[in-house]
């Protein structure tokens, strides 16, 4: 499945993140890299006001984030691409809250999540995932205690 993400859109959705911040963006993209990993999917992040020199296109694994430059905004190249994408754009989830990109959407028959609920969906995939990895290191750590106590035997025993 294939995600296009209005980044500022939902940067001020996410618990910790704010526009405010000097590294929202980048922390954004490290939340949707694991969410990707997660889900199996491929995300394309856009923000604008790119500050001088650092507008562009970089790859961060399966997110691909753009950096949109001075004079445009992320809504026009959201637009763009869908509209490049022809019906190949009917396979793609939209996340965004902003009226504009979603009527173009909708036309378009592009399947359209609010921020709000893509936020939610990834806190909770991310807490999820977290949760099971704990879950596994605690399994580990167990499974080693347990084969030293083979070995060594217990205290117990010992007597």
């Amino acid at each position: 499945m294939f995600y296009i993400i209005d980044g500022h859109n939902l940067i001020p959705k996410i618990p910790g993140l704010n526009l405010a911040m000097a590294d929202d963006e980048i922390k954004l993209v490290h939340y949707l890299q694991d969410y990707a990993r997660i889900k199996r999917l491929s995300i394309e992040v856009y923000f604008d006001r790119a500050a001088a020199g650092f507008a562009g296109t970089r790859h961060f694994g399966t997110v691909t984030a753009h950096f949109v430059r001075q004079g445009r905004t992320a809504d026009q190249e959201i637009i763009d691409r869908l509209r490049k994408m022809k019906k190949a754009a009917r396979g793609v989830v939209l996340v965004t809250s902003d009226r504009q990109i979603k009527a173009e959407a909708h036309y378009m028959q592009v399947e359209i999540i609010s921020s709000d609920n893509f936020a939610n969906a990834l806190v909770e995939a991310l807490s999820q995932a977290d949760t099971a990895e704990q879950s596994a290191n605690h399994s580990a750590v167990m499974g080693n205690i347990n084969e030293w106590l083979d070995i060594f035997g217990s205290e117990d025993e010992k007597e």
